[in-house]
């Protein structure tokens, strides 16, 4: 009994866990900035929007270390990830990356735990 009381607070401490996002999805519209186009598959325009995540963190509070973690081509979108996030912080950098001119859409990225952690954490809560 002590051993399922065990698995099942952890399960719902890796729940509560993972309702914070980890990161930002961000989708662009293809407009022209600073001389190239917004779009994954330009080369240059890589180095354009690492610049503008690497001002828009030293502005956000506590600084945090804001890295581009992955490029989408299909969507033209990359992923943006950090290590720690004061309160508040992910919905500043969403604001301020969606002030953006290039950008289309900005999205919370939040993990999902697998299927059976799922269903129960969600029994363990009723």
């Amino acid at each position: 009994m002590r051993f399922i009381s065990t698995v099942a607070a952890i399960l719902v401490f890796a729940s509560a866990c993972a309702a914070d996002p980890v990161g930002v999805i961000i989708q662009f519209n293809g407009k022209q900035v600073g001389g190239v186009k917004a779009d994954t598959k330009e080369k240059d325009f890589k180095a354009v929007f690492e610049k503008d995540v690497k001002e828009i963190a030293a502005k956000l509070p506590g600084k945090p270390k804001l890295t581009v973690h992955a490029w989408f081509t299909i969507i033209n979108g990359g992923a943006v990830k950090w290590d720690k996030a004061e309160k508040g912080m992910p919905e500043k950098l969403k604001a301020a990356l969606e002030k953006l001119p290039y950008v289309k859409t900005v999205e919370f990225d939040v993990p999902i735990p697998p299927p059976g952690i799922r269903e129960a954490t969600i029994e363990s809560r009723r």
